[in-house]
């Protein structure tokens, strides 16, 4: 899944000889730069080494993974297997009718099911006697982070701050969007594009094929998941050409001129 940066760690040009003496300095054993699964693995283990630790996150607790990423991804997939088996119903002789998906309840359902979890991780953050930072942060020196009008200071720093997805200087480029927005359309595109054949790429053409979408698949390698074994790939690609006919939508182009 795509996991966008929500700050940028830059040097302060004000810095003078490593330290920026414009405010006064809060201490503390362990900064930590992002709210994500990186960071909140870490306060587990400094804290229990009686350590103590600030975290700082401009977004939401949790990052990418619950917010934006595989959890609510979760709830499509599941959704996209139901329908499948649906399809399969009649190799047990069990007639049903067509199944209809409501796309936008859909969504609605998986923003609900992840609504309380940057709550919740706050709560453990309190519970752990973790201070929570709102705001973007910066560095103010070797060991010093500016975050709004504040100044910390601390022997440790742990930059996880994720990614950001890199833009394509590409024809037609203006109508790309990312896997957080994906997870927020809810109306069902007639058809899909996605420029890469990895993992996320085919989870998420997965559900839109299921829905009625016509999925189109770009890669530049010889095989999809070209980061998996050749053996680990060969039953999803007999899979996709078995069902190359597009009864499900689905589809895999290889195009060597997109990077």
């Amino acid at each position: 899944m795509n996991a966008a940066s929500p700050y940028e760690v830059q040097e302060l040009p004000e810095v003078t000889n490593g330290r920026d003496n414009s405010m006064r300095s809060e201490k503390f054993d362990v900064v930590i730069l992002g709210g994500g699964n990186a960071g909140i693995g870490v306060t587990g283990p400094v804290r229990r080494a009686g350590m103590s630790v600030a975290m700082i996150e401009s977004h939401d607790l949790g990052g990418t993974c619950p917010n934006r990423g595989c959890t609510p991804k979760k709830v499509l997939v599941a959704a996209g297997h139901a329908l499948h088996e649906i399809e399969r119903a009649a190799i047990h002789h069990i007639s049903v009718g067509k199944p209809k998906l409501d796309w936008s309840a859909l969504i609605d359902r998986e923003k609900d099911l992840i609504k309380d979890i940057p709550a919740n991780l706050a709560r453990s953050m309190a519970r752990r006697d973790v201070e929570v930072i709102k705001g973007h942060a910066a560095f103010a020196g070797p060991n010093a982070i500016r975050v709004g009008g504040r100044r910390l200071e601390a022997r440790h720093i742990v930059i996880a701050t994720g990614s950001k997805p890199r833009p394509l200087s590409i024809p037609g480029a203006e109508h790309m969007i990312t896997s957080d927005e994906m997870l927020s359309e809810r109306e069902l595109p007639g058809s899909v594009i996605f420029v890469g054949g990895g993992v996320i790429s085919l989870e998420f053409g997965h559900v839109y094929a299921r829905a009625g979408a016509d999925v189109t698949i770009l890669e530049a390698l010889p095989q999809l998941l070209p980061a998996m074994d050749v053996d680990a790939v060969a039953h999803p690609d007999r899979e996709r050409a078995h069902r190359h006919s597009g009864q499900d939508g689905r589809r895999r182009e290889t195009d060597r001129a997109c990077e």
